[in-house]
């Protein structure tokens, strides 16, 4: 039977009424808690039995500090004469329990307590919780962005879509809170001009659920990288899940050794940033080099090499081919999915012959009812819409033969004032195809590449 529990908790910085009440329950089961982390709460077993909670908040309290003050010092020291013993301590959170049933109050002036919760809340929840508000605006800013500027690359993509549900739900989650506090605050501030204390009510439960879902996100998006992406992709995504383990790991590690060894508040916040700010720096300068590195020997152009295509220019032209580089990246989502892929000469690969390049796009619907919206939208991105021209004046796809592709529209490419292109958009029934020849087609190559690609 184990003696020790980790449990991850998540409870407003104000919310000291749920605070104490789920740690009555914890101690109704047999369970005291003993330390607080930001890795979670640390229970150790007890003989189950009825003990008394109270949250109590010192505002000029830190989380660099190594020890109490001696100022605090002499409220445990009171604290105990009336009953009240420590439990533990979390920066500015202080937890007193005791098994007196009718113990006398640790706050006797509803005002005073107010009045320390704000000042406490003043020094690390506000500011927290209003930067991060400012972050998930901006955020949301570029995500609206790209959503009007490539759609269906945003859409297509996990990570994409990830990034712009983890940041909609870190917007809600500040809202949620600070209104939700500023709320308690007021009406708190009412209750003691009456002389009564107001209960604080958090939002454990909407915490929760940002908590799942945005693990849930990030386990896709990871998935999605190991899966379907290149070997340069998954090289990124395992550095970042490192660089996160790293960073998290030996900055808090850092700065529990400073305070075991009893240094100063400002000597370990000092150190507890420069290590964060020099390590961030050297990871990533570090990762970049290292990147660049395995690029010049090699390591990712030989992956292109040996990617497998569903179209090769060997199809097309029915001869062998040497030294060509192929490229492939794909991005998938419960909506759309996009892969692009080309084939090019390389000197570098030692190309002795030139048959031309191949390049080609295929966005898959998942969604039936995003066909429309991507045919339009594919249609319109070979106009350049945004370019200062006029109407008449402006690239656009006309309508051409769809019967040699087997597609059931094809569009052709037009450019002003050249003339028709060699790049082509066939509309098959669950997928899209954006294809550019560095030629003029033929009927029976139309052939291959509704062979090839029309049935994907």
């Amino acid at each position: 039977m184990k003696d020790k529990k980790w449990r991850l908790e998540v409870y407003s910085f104000f919310d000291h009424t749920g605070i104490a009440r789920h740690l009555e329950k914890m101690a109704e089961k047999g369970w005291m808690i003993y330390k607080i982390t930001g890795w979670g709460w640390f229970y150790r077993r007890i003989p189950p039995a009825q003990w008394k909670f109270t949250v109590h908040y010192f505002p000029d309290r830190s989380e660099f500090d190594s020890g109490p003050s001696e100022q605090e010092a002499s409220f445990y020291d009171l604290c105990a004469h009336t009953g009240w013993q420590l439990a533990c301590a979390s920066a500015q959170m202080q937890i007193f329990c005791t098994q007196d049933p009718h113990p006398i109050p640790m706050d006797t002036d509803p005002a005073l307590e107010v009045e320390t919760i704000h000042r406490a809340a003043k020094r690390t929840m506000l500011p927290i919780y209003f930067s991060m508000l400012v972050l998930s605006l901006l955020n949301g800013g570029l995500f609206l962005s790209r959503l009007l500027g490539d759609p269906i690359g945003l859409l297509s993509s996990t990570s994409a879509l990830f990034s712009g549900f983890a940041y909609t739900l870190l917007f809600l989650l500040c809202v949620v809170e600070l209104v939700g506090y500023f709320s308690w605050r007021a009406k708190a501030k009412k209750a003691a001009q009456r002389g009564e204390f107001f209960e604080a009510s958090g939002h454990s439960w909407f915490q929760w659920f940002v908590l799942y879902a945005v693990l849930l996100g990030a386990l896709c998006w990871l998935a999605e990288t190991l899966i379907l992406g290149d070997a340069l992709a998954r090289w990124a995504a395992g550095f970042m899940v490192l660089y996160m383990v790293l960073m998290l790991g030996l900055v808090n590690t850092v700065k529990s050794f400073l305070k075991r060894k009893k240094a100063s508040r400002r000597l370990n916040r000092t150190m507890t940033i420069v290590l964060a700010f020099c390590l961030g720096f050297g990871l990533m300068g570090g990762f970049t080099a290292l990147t660049l590195r395995m690029w010049d020997q090699g390591w990712f152009q030989e992956d292109l090499q040996q990617t497998d295509l569903p179209l090769t220019l060997e199809d097309l032209v029915d001869a062998p081919l040497t030294g060509y580089m192929k490229r492939h990246t794909a991005t998938d989502s419960f909506l759309l999915g996009q892969k692009s892929l080309g084939q090019y000469p390389s000197a570098q690969l030692g190309a002795t012959e030139d048959e031309g390049s191949l390049e080609y796009t295929v966005t898959f619907v998942k969604a039936p009812f995003l066909y429309d919206f991507c045919k339009e939208r594919l249609l319109s991105s070979g106009e350049a819409a945004y370019t200062p021209v006029p109407e008449q004046l402006r690239n656009r796809y006309i309508p051409a033969d769809p019967l040699p592709w087997q597609a059931q529209e094809a569009y052709q490419l037009t450019e002003v004032p050249y003339g028709p292109t060699q790049t082509y958009l066939l509309c098959y029934q669950t997928h899209f195809v954006e294809i550019q020849f560095s030629w003029v087609p033929t009927a029976q190559q139309m052939e291959a590449v509704s062979a090839a690609l029309g049935s994907l």
